[in-house]
């Protein structure tokens, strides 16, 4: 086996969503943003309340929050003519106590309040995080920040909540890649959230002590203290939008099913991850605790209890470098982020600690809890094909054969059913040898070869297909077979010089990767003056998203400059779909596969694990389920 292929098959998707946080993570590092920085990573105490005397007279615009008052900042939109606005920015501002001391794991609590007024001029310290020792940020983060147009205004502006991504395990809501430039000039109030991530926002023993979905229930608490207090910025908390990117995306999406938060989320916009996602919800959750714990100890740990005293004296840096260890460890082994959301199956003591995700991802599709709502998703055209670059630079045929051959970790795990989906559907307990899985899916992806398209270049898709679009497909397919909400879906195909540098292929145009999207509806520090096919896609992507936020649909009527094109919602739950083609040139419908010539295979390989007799396979869509 060459080295690619070693480092291939050891690390899979992980490695993709990783580097996507590595560079969020060292893109908002050392920048000139009203903000802390990350800093060393610290613990703080919990808080008390802030002294106001002597006080001196605000000088920015002040808001009363149910936790005090509140100073932010006046500054300009970056934009030219009806695109530079003055909005009122505050940043900092804590949705609940410091998640430390005896609170690590544990849900967060309300935030006890100030008197006088707090500044919210700088943004909050970064939620603990790092790579390779480089450890930054604090435990105590849980910050959000809000930007509005309308803080004297009567009439409430709709409010749009970003999640950032960045694996699970990095990321931030910096000005330098998360600003709201571009969304604000259209009448929206932007907020963008701070949560836990890593080890502290998900590690899970399914107990009291540590019971698990920390970064979920973070946001769960920012959407409530959003609900109650986003009035007071000119915000409507009855028109309220969620959405977010990558792991963000998946996040922000978990949260529009869990009943928690109904009445609380009016429509979602989900770029590159939904919790449809294979990698967004996992089973492996105390394995992976018990090694951390180990990993402390300098033995091995199985008694939960001496678990939960290890992870709680853990400093924050012994905790996190023994929490990375365990998780690349887990990653050489499996096709799955051990870092996710995660099920809480104990039994609820009166008083204790709050029960969030109760059953596996697939039966809060199956049966919900949850009123339907209005989606946008889509994906980059070219999600992975860096990461394709990155195992065979010079496209050569062995190492494709290669790839194939230790295809292992490139295969999700959630093609069998977890145990609540089964109780669901009257599945018996499954007899499968996943070798057998890997088979199939080896002789699926051959079987796709082409005269037309080598196995490089089928690899290439399937890259795509089993961590992004593949499952994208399938819940626009689901939501339309539903019924219930309309569906956008979209696939951002433009390349400008806002995008990332793209390495690896000669022909670029028309490429986007995984987060090029972003740069389109959120601005980055590093600004630059657009080109006109930049502006142009600029401005197009900032009026769907925005008229998706206000009305519930992208393009409310047509305009000969701007929104040339009708976008209806998708109504087909076969093969092909209909969705809106955004190239550099021309935004466009089509009415084709989504993912490619895979879909029918993915389709009746989900389907024929979730059938209660074994049986041919049947068409597609007569099966419940995923």
């Amino acid at each position: 086996m060459s080295a690619r292929s070693k480092v291939f098959g050891g690390l899979g998707v992980v490695v993709a969503l990783v580097a996507v946080g590595l560079i969020v993570y060292y893109t908002t590092r050392g920048t000139n943003c009203p903000s802390n920085g990350p800093g060393p990573a610290t613990a703080s105490p919990p808080p008390v309340p802030v002294p106001t005397s002597p006080a001196p007279t605000p000088e920015g615009p002040v808001v009363r929050v149910q936790q005090g008052l509140l100073e932010g900042v006046n500054k300009w939109t970056r934009g030219k003519g009806a695109n530079r606005v003055e909005y009122a920015a505050f940043w900092g501002v804590p949705f609940a106590q410091p998640p430390v001391g005896p609170l690590r794991f544990k849900a967060p609590r309300p935030h006890p309040g100030w008197t006088g007024v707090r500044s919210a001029k700088e943004a909050g310290s970064w939620c603990a995080q790092g790579q390779d020792g480089d450890l930054r940020g604090s435990e105590d983060c849980l910050f959000l920040n809000v930007f509005t147009t309308n803080l004297d205004k009567s009439e409430k502006q709709p409010v749009y909540v970003f999640v950032h991504g960045g694996g699970f395990q990095f990321g931030a809501p910096s000005v330098t890649r998360y600003g709201p430039d571009y969304l604000l000039p259209h009448g929206v109030v932007v907020v963008t959230v701070q949560y836990r991530l890593g080890a502290l926002g998900f590690l899970s023993l399914d107990t009291e002590e540590i019971p698990g979905n920390c970064a979920l229930k973070d946001n769960v608490a920012a959407l409530q203290w959003i609900h109650n207090n986003i009035a007071a910025f000119g915000g409507d908390p009855n028109r309220v939008t969620i959405g977010g990117q990558s792991a963000g995306g998946a996040m922000a999406g978990w949260l529009t099913r869990l009943p928690e938060m109904k009445g609380r989320i009016h429509g979602a916009t989900l770029m590159s991850g939904t919790p449809y996602h294979n990698w967004a919800y996992t089973e492996t959750h105390i394995p992976t605790a018990l090694q951390v714990a180990s990993n402390i100890a300098h033995k091995t740990v199985t008694d939960f209890n001496e678990a939960e005293q290890y992870l709680m004296n853990a400093t924050i840096e012994e905790l996190h470098v023994n929490a990375m260890l365990a998780i690349n460890s887990a990653m050489q082994s499996q096709p799955e982020v051990p870092v996710v959301p995660t099920p809480e199956r104990r039994k609820p003591v009166p008083g204790g600690e709050p029960l969030l995700v109760t059953k596996d991802k697939e039966s809060y599709f199956l049966d919900p809890e949850m009123p339907a709502i209005p989606m946008l998703i889509g994906n980059t055209n070219a999600e992975w094909l860096p990461y394709y670059y990155q195992n065979n630079p010079r496209s050569e045929a062995t190492i494709d054969e290669e790839l194939v051959e230790n295809i292992a970790r490139h295969v999700p795990k959630d093609l069998l059913p977890n145990q609540d989906t089964r109780k669901i559907l009257g599945l018996p307990e499954s007899t499968v040898d996943y070798n057998t899985i890997l088979e199939e899916v080896k002789k699926g992806v051959r079987d796709h070869v082409t005269a037309s398209c080598d196995l490089g270049c089928t690899l290439k898709t399937y890259f795509d297909n089993i961590w992004q679009t593949t499952d994208t497909h399938r819940l626009a397919m689901f939501r339309a077979k539903e019924n219930k909400a309309d569906t956008y879906l979209f696939k951002f195909s433009v390349r400008t010089d806002v995008n990332q540098p793209l390495a690896g292929p000669s022909d670029t145009k028309d490429v986007a990767t995984h987060t090029d999207d972003l740069g389109y509806y959120l601005t980055r520090l590093i600004d630059l003056d657009p080109k006109p096919d930049a502006d142009l896609a600029l401005q197009r992507v900032a009026a769907l998203w925005t008229n998706f936020i206000k009305y519930g649909k992208p393009v409310p009527q047509t305009d000969p400059v701007v929104l040339t094109t009708d976008w209806p919602p998708n109504t087909s739950f076969e093969n092909e779909v209909t969705f809106l083609e955004m190239k550099t040139d021309a935004f466009f419908l089509r009415k084709e596969s989504f993912s490619g010539p895979m879909i029918q295979f993915w389709r009746d390989l989900y389907h024929k694990y979730r059938m209660t007799t074994p049986a041919p396979v049947r068409a597609p869509g007569r099966v419940r389920g995923l």
